[in-house]
Formats: C-alpha cells, structure tokens, sequence
C-alpha cells in the first residue's frame, strides 16, 4: 500500500539534498504518536520496512541549480504492512503538517492507494536516485548490461530474503541510464536515475514497486513508479 502526501509549498525553494531532512520530519511525527513504532521505523535491522519517496514539485514548478519551486510538494511512503501506513496516515492528519527546514508545510491532501501493476511486462521509472551497492562496491559507471545485472540481483536478494523463495523474472531491460549525485547527511553518494522495461510475475512488480530498489530506501533512495500512459516528466 501506498500513501500519497500532497503539502502546499509556501513558495519555498525546497534543496535537492532534502530527503533525510523528510524522513526524519516523518519519523518525529509518528513518534509523537507512538514511540515504539517510530523506533522500529527508525531501527536499522528492523522488520518494518517502508520505501519513502524524495519530494516532487506539482503544478507549476521552477527548478534552479540548488533546488526546486512547485504549487505544491508530493511525496509517498510505501510498505508491505498495511497497519504501518495507516499508522504514519494517522500521525500526518493529527499534525496536520510537515516541518522540514524550519518551515511548516500544512497538508493539502493526504490519501492511500493500493499498488497495482498493470500488466507482467511494465516500464518503471526510478523517482529518487537508486543506490546501486554489490559486493561493497558502489555501481554508477557501469554499462547498461552491468547495470541491469546488478539490478536484478538487487530484486531477487531482496524477495529471498522476504519471500523466502527466488523471484520468476523473465528479463530486464535498461531504456534510460543517468547519473546524480546525491548528498546524505554531508555525504556524496553516487546514485543513479534509472527507467527499465522488466517482465515478472505480478507478485514480484508488486514486490518491488512497493519496497523500493537498491539501499537506503527508507531514506528516500530509490523510490520507484511504473511509468504510465501520458507522463511526461522524464526519468
């Protein structure tokens, strides 16, 4: 499940190095309401995991060298366990806001969704830089072909280690490759925005589309969408 956070924007120019600042404004919130869960959130080995999505401009928007304008930010927290959602659902409603840079964001909207991939074969499009590490090695200047690589054993590692069973993944292909830089807590980490096609048994897109691709997902990294008919914001 999904839940989709529209903040109104006060007109503020937002950094592109925002998403610890996010996930720590998210994590005090539901702390405020209960501290054990926002602990587990927080706690590293923890099994209640979630992917967090960087903030995206709506409407309007204007993006400059250090940051970006919009009518309003968007972002989306996803997790395989329900009750998580409607928990951190509950702890934004009863704020009524997000303070992120010393700035009050009241909430606009705030909605669940299920995730639903459309078909077996989907393009999906990365809407944080994915954080590709494989053997203790960072991969960002790879070929495509190492890249999906990679990739894939990003997925089947991670529904192994849920599941218990490996994946049924019958090909991924790398249609856009670009690398962005991204700054974590005054680190520079490389990271890469990514749009593949991949063909897999429904439950494993749902899989992935849910819980995110590469590491730090729950910090804002590698969030990603299956890319409809009609958009047009690139990758």
């Amino acid at each position: 499940m999904q839940l989709i956070v529209n903040l109104n924007s006060n007109d503020f120019e937002v950094p592109y190095d925002h998403s610890y600042q996010l996930y720590s404004s998210v994590i005090s919130l539901v702390s405020k309401q209960n501290q054990e869960i926002a602990s587990q959130m927080h706690g590293f080995n923890s099994n209640l995991k979630f992917s967090l999505s960087q903030l995206m401009p709506g409407g309007k928007r204007k993006f400059t060298k250090v940051g970006f304008t919009g009518e309003r930010f968007v972002f989306i927290i996803s997790s395989q366990e329900t009750s998580l959602i409607y928990t951190i659902k509950n702890s934004l409603e009863k704020s009524g806001a997000v303070e992120l840079f010393d700035n009050r964001f009241e909430i606009h909207s705030i909605f669940t969704r299920n995730v639903i991939p459309s078909a077996e074969i989907v393009t999906i499009k990365s809407r944080s830089p994915i954080i590709l590490k494989n053997d203790n090695r960072y991969f960002f200047k790879e070929s495509p072909e190492e890249i999906q690589r990679v990739l894939e054993s990003n997925i089947i590692a991670k529904f192994q280690k849920v599941r218990g069973i490996k994946p049924n993944i019958r090909f991924i292909k790398i249609q856009g490759l670009k690398l962005k830089q991204v700054g974590f807590k005054g680190i520079k980490l490389p990271g890469l925005m990514v749009k593949f096609t991949i063909s897999a048994d429904i439950e494993v897109l749902t899989f992935i589309l849910t819980v995110g691709l590469g590491s730090k997902n729950k910090l804002g990294f590698g969030f990603i969408e299956e890319e409809k008919q009609g958009d047009s914001d690139g990758f």
